[in-house]
């Protein structure tokens, strides 16, 4: 396993778990935070500049296709610039109307769960399977 598939790995899953968790204690809040995240471009734009940036560190960092941990890697990696390339060029109102219908409490458990399972799958393969092996 190279040693930036292992990093990634990590990131990855610690990032997923803990926006796994904040999604099923703090939907309430979470909820108000889209409302008014969907109010402001400004906000749109940085985040998906943001995203952009962090899905070409990946992509263009880790193209692996050997082995579970690398393809979930660069998936994950290449949903980001996805991600961030819809938000710069799509328009506003859509990214908007997205974000308003996609903002209710059972995305936020689903998405939670789902998170958490990501996570903690990437937690267990990057920190404890080396471990053992």
């Amino acid at each position: 396993m190279e040693d930036i598939t292992l990093f990634l790995g990590q990131v990855f899953g610690i990032y997923f778990a803990v926006f796994g968790l904040a999604s099923l204690i703090y939907f309430c809040e979470l909820k108000e935070a889209v409302e008014e995240f969907a109010m402001s471009k400004m906000l749109f734009y940085l985040t998906g500049h943001f995203l952009l940036v962090i899905g070409l560190l990946v992509v263009l960092s880790h193209t692996l296709f050997d082995g579970v941990l690398a393809i979930m890697v660069t998936v994950l990696g290449y949903l980001t610039l996805l991600k961030g390339v819809l938000i710069l060029l799509l328009p506003h109102s859509w990214i908007g109307a997205m974000t308003l219908f996609f903002n209710k409490t059972g995305w936020y458990i689903a998405s939670g769960i789902l998170s958490i399972a990501i996570g903690g799958s990437l937690i267990f393969i990057t920190f404890a399977l080396p471990l053992i092996a």
